[in-house]
């Protein structure tokens, strides 16, 4: 799920005029454990993202089809114990107003990054636009397999 750039380092100007210290707040209340997440995407981040953008492009295809089963494992790995805690859950009754504050919580954190989103892919020279609707996206996808869980249960999805 987006809910880990909660707790990325957003520019200045989102971050004192916005609730993103709060919503952070929040996740880390709904999502115990969200910090060492975080920690462990880091690494992974370190170990694999960053060398393969230093990689020659004639070697980057290489590289990723190398790294990609080891990569793919490692992100599996950092997240797992941070969802199954909440999905372990279903029997309790607050299971379902939880998965409704976090979609909650997705909302208002996409609306909160969108300007440090559009004003860092401006700085890079990218099309703002396709940008947002990139996260966009990702955050309907995640809005999307909640509601799923919500209507059908953990069993039925």
């Amino acid at each position: 799920m987006s809910i880990a750039m909660a707790l990325a380092a957003p520019s200045t100007s989102v971050t004192l005029g916005g609730r993103l210290p709060k919503i952070a707040e929040e996740l880390e209340s709904l999502l115990p454990g969200l910090r060492e997440v975080t920690r462990k995407l880091e690494e992974v981040e370190e170990r694999f993202c960053r060398p393969l953008l230093l990689t020659e492009p004639e070697e980057s295809k290489r590289r990723f089809a190398e790294t990609l089963l080891v990569f793919a494992f490692h992100i599996e790995s950092a997240i797992l114990p941070l969802f199954s805690n909440l999905l372990l859950r279903t029997e309790n009754r607050d299971f379902k107003l939880h998965l409704k504050r976090l979609m909650d919580l997705e909302k208002r954190l996409f609306k909160e990054l969108k300007p440090f989103l559009e004003e860092k892919a401006i700085s890079y020279g990218l099309d703002s636009d396709a940008v947002i609707k990139i996260h966009a996206a990702m955050i309907d996808y995640d809005l999307w397999l909640i509601s799923s869980l919500l209507e059908v249960g953990f069993d039925g999805f």
